[in-house]
């Protein structure tokens, strides 16, 4: 902000390249510093999830080798995050997996994400991805959606916070609940790497789960 500066707006540019297109804003936001990230877990609460990592009780299901819940050497969100120092080079070596979200509709897209930050030389050797767990509302186990291997992430710098994403992610059908399921692991070696701000937020219906409602409106 310059000198003398008290009051600011943002505005937003918005062109084509010749012909009309239908385009939609939203989630607009205005923050100070350089935060990337809604400061929110989104579905993921402070009471029941603890989506920063903060509590002194963990609420997260994880492989606990390695593991330091609540460390406040580095953090992208608050003041802590999930830190790791050893990991496996097995996909499944490490996993970290959210209490049950509720509240969830099937057929309605959602999105998860979280950050990821490595210390050590070879940053770009330690890969996560990203899958949600699908339940009844009695708990019985549906279903997983995991994200192909081929999307992990892949730091592009050592000592910085990188958002990993799998967004758009439809709910089968009976879902009612959801967990998210962060895999860790490594091409080798062990590193030093941070996870922190996770989130799961609920989306667009895609057009197919649109037309499927109003078919059942319509006929049942």
């Amino acid at each position: 902000a310059p000198a003398n500066a008290a009051k600011a707006e943002l505005k937003i540019y918005l062109w084509d390249s010749g012909n009309d297109r239908v385009v939609f804003l939203d989630h607009a936001r205005f923050v100070a510093g350089g935060e990337v990230s809604p400061p929110d877990g989104g579905l993921l609460t402070d009471a029941d999830h603890d989506w920063s990592f903060e509590s002194a009780v963990a609420k997260w299901t994880y492989t606990s080798t390695g593991a330091t819940y609540g460390s406040i050497t580095r953090e992208q969100e608050r003041a802590k995050s999930l830190k790791y120092d050893s990991q496996t080079t097995s996909e499944t070596g490490r996993t970290i997996i959210s209490s049950k979200v509720t509240g969830i509709t099937t057929e309605s897209n959602y999105s998860v994400s979280v950050w990821m930050l490595c210390t050590s030389a070879t940053y770009n050797d330690v890969h996560i991805k990203l899958g949600i767990r699908w339940y009844e509302s009695d708990d019985t186990f549906i279903s997983e959606s995991t994200q192909d291997t081929a999307n992990k992430l892949i730091l592009s710098a050592q000592y910085c916070w990188e958002q990993q994403k799998y967004e758009n992610v439809t709910a089968p059908a009976n879902a009612a609940k959801a967990e998210l399921k962060i895999y860790l692991w490594d091409s080798g070696d062990d590193r030093v790497v941070y996870l922190d701000g996770a989130r799961l937020v609920a989306g667009e219906k895609t057009m197919v789960s649109i037309i499927i409602q109003k078919w059942r409106e319509l006929y049942h």
